[in-house]
């Protein structure tokens, strides 16, 4: 007896299993779970395209791990699609690199009145580096007596996108406008960025300092600063380049957007603010309210209304002159797909801080399957993005086409509604009839269940009976 329930029980246990497995597993996505769609507008090669994510595409994401996006061709088959940091990235993403110091070379200021002509005497190493920068050519000294600083980043193993000023320490109050030029043989240059602030104050025991210039990266040998605001010299004791990582990917330039706060409920200088999507936050401004303003500031955020607040950044902000004046410097941060932000103040501001949140928008890849127009669609509660095993084809495409390889950009046109607001509430339970599988299940489960009783009570009944067969 107890052999053939033994039999029996596992049967049973291959039913369920079998009968769980059949109601786990979702149906595959299509078009009507989702809120939107977007069509793929580009031409692909070797079957795949890349395209970034738009503002609108997530202010209508549901999921802030961005698996209710999916991909559809013209005939509403699943196609596809997975996100670049999975699929094109190297596994370990490393960091940027640290900050390096520069050389600096004081050239004088009318050399700037040579174009396309250098008036130094320049001496270099065999590997481009400047040993020394004299300006025996020069004509005579004009009246004025400012120099520019000659940056060289002939030895920097990577792009630069900024730099890290140091104040000379007998300097006193900064308050400069430079710009900041580059040129790869010292004669002929062009310009990164214009007018920016550089910063070094000390308010009644608050220091205030902007000392970081940031521009597109480049890869240009030698920068060159002028002080733009004055007839005078920049006080540095040093700068540092802030080197980007090189990655396989193109890292796609920032967005960003501002938000407007509310007060923060009982707390004194405390503004909440709201944010429309899953963005990919990496850095932070926070610009007061007030001109001629100064506060320590703490920015904190949380997924959703339920969590504990996490600080994010704290220092001092300030504001000074009119609304083109100077302010203080962003924060930069590990990126945090938050929606929901919180400034606290001190001293407290009356008014709300401008929080502008800057991102890079995350890139997708799209495998071009059947028939195009190719469209992605977003925003569901309903459906989730199967796991497409896209790493697979793109290696076997860069053995052919090498390493650098890329699938081309595509971008994304305009919306159109698919099942709207309906796709971001739960799918309804519907009560569809058994199949006669799930019959047959459940009277495998039931038949086994009884077998079980059956059992029991025989042996209650006869306790010496246990070990024997009939």
């Amino acid at each position: 007896m107890i052999g053939r329930v033994t039999a029996m029980l596992a049967l049973a246990t291959l039913a369920g299993a079998a009968l769980a497995q059949s109601r786990a597993d979702p149906p595959p996505p299509v078009p009507a779970d989702f809120a939107r769609a977007w069509p793929v507008l580009g031409e692909d090669s070797d079957g795949l395209l890349r395209f970034a994510l738009t503002p609108e595409v997530y202010a209508q994401l549901a999921r802030d791990d961005l698996a209710d996006i999916a991909a559809f061709n013209a005939d509403d088959a699943g196609i596809a699609l997975g996100p670049v940091a999975l699929v094109l990235e190297r596994p370990q993403r490393s960091r940027p690199p640290p900050p390096v110091p520069l050389p600096m070379f004081a050239v004088p200021r009318t050399l700037r009145e040579e174009p396309g002509r250098s008036l130094m005497l320049v001496e270099r190493d065999t590997d481009g580096r400047l040993r020394r920068v004299d300006d025996g050519l020069a004509p005579p000294a004009p009246a004025t007596t400012a120099q520019d600083l000659l940056l060289d980043l002939s030895a920097v193993d990577a792009p630069v996108a900024g730099l890290q000023l140091e104040i000379a320490s007998e300097a006193g109050r900064v308050n400069a406008r430079v710009d900041v030029e580059g040129s790869a043989d010292l004669s002929r240059w062009h310009g990164l960025v214009r007018d920016q602030a550089v910063v070094s104050l000390n308010e009644n025991g608050v220091r205030l300092e902007r000392l970081r210039l940031e521009f597109a990266a480049t890869d240009l040998p030698y920068l060159r600063l002028r002080r733009v605001d004055r007839d005078a010299d920049l006080p540095l004791a040093g700068v540092q380049a802030l080197r980007v990582r090189r990655t396989v990917v193109p890292d796609p330039a920032r967005a960003a957007f501002t938000l407007d706060g509310t007060p923060g409920g009982p707390m004194a200088g405390a503004f909440d603010y709201t944010g429309a999507g899953p963005f990919p936050v990496e850095r932070i401004a926070v610009q007061l309210a007030e001109r001629n303003a100064v506060a320590r500031v703490i920015v904190e955020s949380r997924d959703n209304p339920a969590l504990p607040w996490r600080e994010r950044a704290r220092g001092t902000a300030f504001r000074l002159g009119a609304d083109d004046g100077i302010g203080n410097a962003p924060f930069d941060i590990a990126p945090v797909r938050d929606r929901h932000w919180r400034v606290r103040t001190d001293p407290a501001q009356t008014r709300a801080p401008a929080l502008t949140l800057a991102y890079r928008p995350d890139q997708f890849v799209l495998l071009a399957q059947g028939t195009p127009p190719y469209r992605i669609a977003a925003g569901s509660r309903r459906a989730l993005r199967p796991d497409y095993p896209l790493r697979v084809v793109l290696a076997e495409v860069q053995s052919r086409r090498g390493d650098g390889w890329l699938p081309p950009e595509a971008t994304l046109g305009a919306s159109v509604e698919l099942s709207g607001d309906a796709a971001l509430s739960p799918r309804p339970q519907a009560s569809e009839p058994a199949s006669l599988r799930h019959w047959l299940l459940w009277g495998v489960l039931l038949a086994g269940a009884a077998l079980v009783i059956g059992m029991v009570l025989h042996l209650l009944r006869n306790p010496g009976d246990g070990g024997a067969e009939p």
